[in-house]
């Protein structure tokens, strides 16, 4: 459980406000995170959704981005064929991952629509180029989502529409 903790604690330490750190490190730390989540179980997940859904919700594009790579990089793991994860660890997994979709999936449509709207109106480039990156993410996250995730609650999330609205702008 160490090991989870000090992930943690790496993920909020880059996602702190005004800290400014390259893709590289960014990507990194979400990759720590999401391998503690594939080595621990969907109890560690279930525990970490809060804090995530938290962090896509912030008004910080590095954040949000931060927090956005996590969801995308577990369900990854899921919609991947995984050589380290097979059968009962892929099934509990993949069981917490459902189990959490009523939380993420409108944490990515709230994402998209925020930060979408805040890098329209913002004329600093660097602080555009967060609210891009987390909406990037976000849209990543929404396709790796939609290569398992069930259709019922991935429509009634909004997120089918907000992609066709992105694709069109």
């Amino acid at each position: 459980m160490e090991i989870a903790a000090l992930a943690h604690s790496m993920l909020v330490d880059v996602s702190s406000p005004g800290v400014i750190e390259a893709y590289a490190v960014k990507s990194k730390v979400a990759t720590l995170m999401a391998e503690v989540v594939r080595q621990e179980g969907s109890s560690l997940w279930t525990r970490l959704v809060p804090d995530l859904v938290q962090m896509c919700a912030s008004d910080e594009g590095q954040c949000a981005e931060l927090g956005m790579n996590v969801v995308r990089f577990v369900a990854e793991d899921v919609a991947i064929h995984n050589e380290d994860m097979i059968g009962g660890r892929m099934r509990e997994l993949l069981g917490g991952l459902t189990s959490t979709l009523p939380a993420v999936l409108p944490a990515i449509y709230a994402l998209m629509e925020k930060h979408y709207v805040k890098a329209q109106g913002c004329q600093d480039m660097q602080v555009k180029k967060a609210h891009v990156a987390a909406v990037n993410a976000a849209l990543g996250a929404c396709a790796v989502y939609g290569e398992w995730a069930p259709l019922a609650p991935f429509m009634r999330s909004g997120l089918i529409e907000a992609c066709g609205m992105l694709l069109v702008r």
